[in-house]
C-alpha cells in the first residue's frame, strides 16, 4: 500500500468514527439512582435501565457491527496464522538470513496485530451486550458486589485505549529499548536540572 493511500484510509477511519460516534451526543446519559433515605443521585451511566428506542437501535447496531467486526478479524488471523505454520513447517535448511528475518518480524507483526484486536473484542462486545440486557436487571435488587460488577463491566472499553504499549512492550524488543532510553534520558535530564537548582542556589 502506498503512502498516500495509507492517508486517504486514514481520513476514511476518522470521519466513518465521527458518523458512528455522532449518535451518542444525542442519546441522554444521565440517570437518576434511590440512594434511599429520601436521597436521589444522577450517574452517567454507559448502559441505562430504561434506554429509549433510539438508544436500543443504536447499541444493537453497534453489537452488529463489531460482532462482524471481530469475526471478520477471526478469520483472516486464523488463515494468517495457518499460512504462517505452514510456511514454518516447511522451510528448509538453507534458507536466507534475510528471508528468515522478514518471516520472523512478519510473524511478529501477525501477533501484535492479533492481540491487539483480541483486546479490542473482550474490551468492547461485553459492554454493548450489558446495555442490551441492562434493562432486564432490576438495579434494586442487586448487592454492592454485583451493582459493582456491572458498573466496571460498563467501563472495560478503557483496557482498550491503555492496552497498546503493553502489547508492543511484550511483543516488540525494539520498543522496550525506546522505553528503556527513554527513561534514561528522563532520568538524565532530571539530575542536570536538579544540579542547576543547587547550583543557582
Amino acid at each position: 500500500m502506498k503512502y498516500e493511500n495509507v492517508k486517504y484510509w486514514i481520513i476514511v477511519c476518522v470521519c466513518l468514527s465521527i458518523v458512528l460516534s455522532a449518535p451518542q451526543f444525542a442519546i441522554p446519559k444521565l440517570e437518576d439512582t434511590d440512594l434511599g433515605h429520601n436521597i436521589t443521585g444522577h450517574t452517567c451511566a454507559i448502559s441505562l435501565s430504561h434506554p429509549s428506542i433510539y438508544s436500543t437501535i443504536y447499541t444493537y447496531g453497534c453489537l452488529i457491527l463489531y460482532s462482524t467486526y471481530t469475526i471478520i478479524l477471526a478469520v483472516i488471523y486464523s488463515m494468517i496464522g495457518r499460512k504462517v505454520y505452514v510456511q514454518r513447517k516447511a522451510a528448509l535448511p538453507y534458507t536466507k538470513t534475510e528471508d528468515r528475518s522478514m518471516k520472523i518480524v512478519s510473524l511478529k507483526t501477525t501477533k501484535v496485530a492479533f492481540t491487539i484486536s483480541l483486546v479490542f473484542a473482550i474490551s468492547y462486545i461485553p459492554v454493548f451486550i450489558l446495555q442490551i440486557i441492562e434493562k432486564m436487571i432490576n438495579e434494586q435488587d442487586l448487592n454492592s458486589v454485583e451493582f459493582s460488577t456491572i458498573r466496571i463491566t460498563e467501563r472495560l472499553y478503557i483496557v482498550n485505549h491503555v492496552a497498546n504499549p503493553f502489547i508492543y512492550a511484550v511483543f516488540d524488543s525494539r520498543f522496550r529499548q525506546h522505553f528503556k532510553k527513554l527513561q534514561f534520558y528522563r532520568r538524565c535530564v532530571g539530575q542536570k536540572e536538579e544540579d542547576a537548582e543547587l547550583n543557582n542556589k
